[in-house]
C-alpha cells in the first residue's frame, strides 16, 4: 500500500459538535468544517492538496468514536 487514495469517516457516538473534522485551504484558512454528529461524516479523495485535521484536541473527559474506511486503488 503506497498511500490512502480515499477515505470515509462516520461518527457513531454522541460528542461535542466541535470535535468534527476541518478541511483547510493551502493557505491554512478553513475551507469547510464538518461538525461531529452521530450518523454523519464525510468522504474525501486524498491528495497533496487535501489538508484536514481536528480543529481542537479531544478533551480528557470526552470520547469521540467513529468508523474510518480507507480505499486504495
Amino acid at each position: 500500500m503506497d498511500h490512502v487514495h480515499a477515505g470515509m469517516q462516520i461518527y457513531i457516538k454522541d460528542a461535542n459538535e466541535n470535535l468534527g473534522t476541518c478541511f483547510y485551504n493551502q493557505d491554512g484558512s478553513v475551507r469547510f468544517l464538518m461538525p461531529y454528529r452521530v450518523n454523519c461524516g464525510y468522504f474525501m479523495i486524498n491528495n497533496t492538496n487535501q489538508i484536514h485535521a481536528m480543529p481542537v484536541p479531544v478533551p480528557q473527559d470526552c470520547h469521540r468514536a467513529s468508523v474510518y474506511h480507507w480505499i486504495n486503488i
